[in-house]
């Protein structure tokens, strides 16, 4: 592991053994007091029961002046008069106990003494005898803070225990899980753009670290569509730049071996149409660059039939017949509007026979253009293959030679652009394609 992880693993750890310990900590101290009350309890139950004995000897009128000491007690009975009639060995010399005196409606109290020598636990009860009130004191030294030894040892003992358990849990299951986070790193650091077939592993599918593998997993698989996408693209745009090339080429080395039997004026136009030809392959792939490197879209309202009539002032190959009659305003980029119009009308001017038929009309909030032509229409399998790059189909429409492989392409991305759709649909005869984009406000 490197030393990323090891600092996580190290963090985590001690981070859960100080928390751990904290909590432990507390309750053992929690433990502890309620020990010490729980003793404390016991020794005032022994003085109460050690001075209602002496209670009832007192009822019977029996008083020695010297006490025997149960427990060790230390036990001091006043009269009435607050004189010291009897006391255990070594008592008299001590204070009479500063607490609450009992009396005759509360015969009995308890609380703490302190002197400078020590603190100790009294319990007093007022007893009748046949010659008057006398009030008893019995006392015991304050327990200290762990008055029960054994049971201490066991507290801390355990609370020792409960830290290391719960410190080596946490650190098995940090360890485990930051190693298959390191598995992961260690894998994509294996991926390379030659090698993007390879996926991380899923030990445990639901977790989120099976959910962060699966992330990872469909990002490579995104990647490795674009990748792939890109090497066909780089492999078909070598590949329709080779062949105007390869035709000029041969023009002019025939050009350069047969001087004298060259038409000059014939080679030259033969070059103009392959040079044309790189020109507009070279502008739909830079136009394609710019798309993707800047999808965003103008918010300039646009005559959508305007911009058809602008496209068509200067067509003439083929017969236009044209219904415009709603005026539908669009919003977005007019430029980027206009070459969609513009490949769309190539592409059907290409392929018609005689007559191109554009038709605009607003259809629920949206924008509805329709550019059809009465070629040999599309297939309905290759309704979508017609707007991947450099795509050519087959029988009718293979006599397409002038068109870059790019144009439907870019006029499906500006659509997408502009919140709208680009589809070709069904015609009687020819290629009918509809374009959607969304009614300006």
């Amino acid at each position: 592991m490197g030393s990323t992880t090891q600092s996580i693993l190290v963090r985590s750890t001690v981070t859960a053994a100080v928390v751990s310990a904290v909590l432990t900590g507390f309750v053992c101290v929690l433990l502890m007091v309620g020990v010490w009350l729980s003793y404390a309890e016991e020794l005032w139950a022994r003085q109460d029961a050690a001075a209602r004995k002496l209670a009832l000897d007192i009822g019977r009128n029996r008083l020695p002046g010297t006490l025997a000491s149960p427990d060790r007690f230390t036990i001091k009975v006043y009269d009435s008069s607050g004189r010291l009639r009897a006391a255990t060995p070594g008592a008299r010399a001590l204070p009479r106990p500063d607490i609450d005196r009992p009396t005759d409606t509360d015969s009995r109290t308890e609380g703490r003494f302190c002197t400078a020598e020590r603190c100790s636990l009294v319990a007093a009860l007022r007893a009748f005898g046949p010659s008057g009130t006398y009030d008893i004191y019995v006392s015991t030294p304050q327990p200290g803070l762990f008055p029960r030894p054994i049971a201490a040892t066991v507290i801390g003992a355990c609370g020792v225990l409960v830290v290391l358990v719960l410190t080596g849990v946490i650190w098995l299951n940090v360890r485990r899980t930051v190693a298959r986070i390191d598995g992961i790193r260690e894998e994509l650091a294996e991926i390379t753009a030659t090698d993007l077939g390879r996926r991380m592993p899923r030990a445990r599918p639901d977790d989120e670290i099976g959910r962060l593998a699966a992330t990872i997993n469909r990002t490579l698989d995104r990647l490795e569509s674009a990748v792939a996408r890109q090497r066909s693209f780089a492999s078909d745009a070598s590949h329709e730049l080779r062949s105007p090339l390869t035709a000029l080429r041969t023009e002019l080395e025939l050009a350069r071996m047969y001087p004298d039997s060259t038409n000059l004026h014939l080679t030259v136009d033969k070059a103009m149409v392959n040079v044309e030809r790189l020109s507009m392959i070279v502008s739909d792939l830079l136009e394609l660059t710019r798309l993707e490197a800047d999808p965003r879209t103008g918010h300039e309202r646009v005559d959508l039939g305007l911009l058809v009539t602008e496209e068509l002032r200067y067509r003439r190959a083929v017969e236009m017949e044209v219904d415009l009659r709603a005026q539908v305003i669009v919003e977005g980029d007019r430029l980027r509007l206009s070459r969609l119009l513009t490949n769309l009308l190539d592409n059907a001017e290409r392929h018609a026979e005689s007559k191109v038929t554009i038709l605009l009309a607003r259809d629920d909030g949206e924008a509805r253009l329709e550019v059809i032509d009465d070629g040999h229409g599309i297939p309905r399998e290759d309704r979508e293959r017609v707007f991947e790059r450099f795509t050519r189909l087959d029988e009718g429409r293979s006599r397409d030679t002038g068109g870059s492989g790019l144009g439907l392409a870019i006029a499906r991305d500006v659509a997408r652009m502009h919140g709208g759709t680009l589809t070709v649909e069904d015609s009687h005869r020819g290629a009918r394609f509809v374009l959607r984009l969304p009614e300006a406000n």
